[in-house]
């Protein structure tokens, strides 16, 4: 019996993309795994990769090569793996299997070193190539969870910064102050806004409908970037003036 067989069972899945039918791809349960050191492992140029069909695609085996990772926003789940695209010289773009652990460390620009298990399937009577990441070793560009959530958290704090300066540029308009002169993160979802006693001047009534407009942009700009329930303090000078509430940070709650 066929090694590959002895190892686990094999699930066919057929993978469409835009420009027409992928390939049908053999790919192994999750509970089994292929090791590429076990098999003899050519190096090759980039350049190599080739996915066509007869002749024109790389034989079976296991081969090694520098890649670039790109066009993220194309890339789609297969059945616990992630079909991701390289940037090829022969072509616009090569087409890999990787594990969704390995595509969680990827994104457009990434570029590794990565160990493929080329695999011949016949599709329509005709022989295509499909490549399995057996090994991945990034070299620059790559990201991991912390990094990608510190990248999430600075995409929201420089969407509130916009916001205040979108906020402040209104209210030269029509006071000519900055409403708002400082904001700051005090805590990771928790935000200190300092705002300007000549813009913030009214009857009681007048105030907390200006503080409401401005809390309401801040936290519906925090929500559109992943921050669902960000916590607002507002002050004038060194007094706090008003919070939003926890449970719904849209409202605002004056201080005495």
């Amino acid at each position: 019996m066929n090694k590959l067989i002895k190892m686990g069972v094999i699930s066919l899945v057929t993978v469409s993309l835009a420009g027409g039918t992928f390939g049908t791809a053999a790919t192994l349960s999750d509970n089994y795994t292929v090791s590429a050191a076990k098999h003899h492992v050519k190096n090759i140029d980039n350049g190599a990769l080739t996915t066509g069909y007869g002749e024109d695609s790389l034989k079976p085996g296991y081969y090694k090569t520098d890649v670039e990772f790109t066009n993220q926003d194309t890339w789609s789940n297969k059945k616990g793996h992630k079909l991701v695209a390289v940037k090829s010289s022969q072509q616009d773009d090569i087409l890999l299997f990787a594990t969704k652990k390995q595509a969680n460390k990827l994104q457009d620009g990434t570029k590794a070193t990565v160990t493929l298990h080329a695999k011949s399937e016949k599709i329509d009577g005709e022989q295509q190539t499909d490549f399995y990441i057996t090994k991945l070793n990034i070299t620059s560009g790559g990201t991991s969870a912390k990094a990608k959530a510190k990248q999430a958290h600075q995409k929201l704090i420089d969407a509130l910064s916009a916001k205040k300066d979108e906020l402040n540029q209104s209210s030269q308009q029509s006071v000519g102050v900055d409403v708002i002169n400082e904001m700051n993160e005090v805590v990771k979802h928790s935000y200190d806004v300092y705002l300007d006693p000549a813009a913030i001047d009214g009857n009681d009534t007048e105030v907390k409908a200006l503080i409401t407009s401005i809390n309401t942009a801040l936290v519906h700009t925090a929500k559109d970037n992943g921050d669902e329930a960000p916590s607002m303090e507002y002050y004038v000078g060194n007094m706090k003036v008003a919070v939003n509430k926890m449970f719904d940070p849209d409202q605002v709650k004056m201080k005495n």
